[in-house]
């Protein structure tokens, strides 16, 4: 459902001055628009590693005259180019679909920014090899993070490439991309 699909009339009334009216039922208005399922019902934490990229000097690039003509452009452009570089950046192996690591599993946009969670899955690690040590399955996991993490690093260097392409359709585009990373649990929301 869309919050925004309510059909209203306005009329003007001397007391009490505009007022909205609406034929639709109100009570579809409320937290299922958030589609987040029931908050109630029990969820397993997961391990992630978590991302958050933004973009460096965003406010002033969004100050420059009439942004309104060039912002909507330069963010797709921006989130295009972000979500093909992780892509690129996490294959192995094109040829085979070899990925270093698994794709994020959630994205959430943030304005300028966007906040990505891959899945660290320890049950499927370790059943990859059942004779592993323990020290050598710790290692593995570590190189496995280090992979998600130096892509990261990959991808906001690769940046600039996309600056230069952007600084020749846009005014002062941002010219730094930042990313944050941190790891540990998430509790994913349980849906009805």
């Amino acid at each position: 459902m869309d919050i925004f699909k309510f059909n209203y009339e306005y009329s003007i009334d001397k007391e009490a001055g505009i007022l909205v009216k609406t034929n639709d039922n109100l009570a579809k208005f409320n937290v299922n628009l958030f589609n987040i399922g029931d908050l109630k019902r029990p969820s397993k934490s997961i391990e992630v590693i978590s991302a958050m990229f933004d973009l460096e000097g965003f406010t002033n690039f969004t100050k420059q005259v009439d942004p309104q003509l060039s912002i909507p452009n330069f963010i797709s452009d921006y989130f295009n180019w972000l979500f093909d570089n992780i892509k690129e950046e996490i294959i192995m192996d094109k040829n085979k679909n070899v990925l270093w690591a698994e794709l994020p599993f959630f994205c959430k946009f943030m304005g300028d920014g966007a906040l990505f969670l891959w899945r660290i899955d320890l049950d499927k690690i370790s059943l990859v090899d059942n004779k592993l040590s323990s020290e050598d399955l710790q290692r593995r996991l570590q190189e496995y993070l280090c992979n998600i993490i130096a892509t990261m690093f990959d991808i906001c260097n690769n940046y600039k490439n996309f600056y230069h392409k952007a600084k020749k359709n846009y005014v002062s585009p941002p010219q730094k991309l930042r990313c944050g990373i941190a790891r540990g649990n998430v509790f994913p929301m349980p849906l009805t």
